[in-house]
């Protein structure tokens, strides 16, 4: 094993532990942030997982639900916007 490994195996440990690439940068020693970026950045599937996870709050919307169920809002057009002349729509908000 090389010592570069080694240096590879810290970073993917520090990152898989959550501390931020920033830190591991300054840790590393690394001049520029998008050496470290580019090399990791891979390595953060866990926090796409959390994004996703964080938008989970959608599927308790109205529209969600009415997209399951077959039955999606279609706006109804109410008249004409004055100044471009483009049918105005009604789409349930104010």
């Amino acid at each position: 094993m090389r010592f570069h490994d080694l240096r590879h195996s810290c970073a993917s440990l520090l990152l898989a532990n959550g501390v931020p690439l920033k830190q591991i940068q300054e840790w590393l020693g690394h001049s520029d942030f998008a050496i470290t970026a580019n090399t990791y950045v891979h390595l953060e599937f866990q926090s796409k997982l959390q994004s996703a996870g964080a938008m989970t709050w959608i599927e308790n919307t109205s529209l969600a639900r009415s997209q399951k169920n077959g039955e999606a809002e279609k706006p109804e057009i109410t008249g004409k916007n004055e100044v471009s002349g483009k049918p105005r729509l009604n789409n349930g908000k104010r």
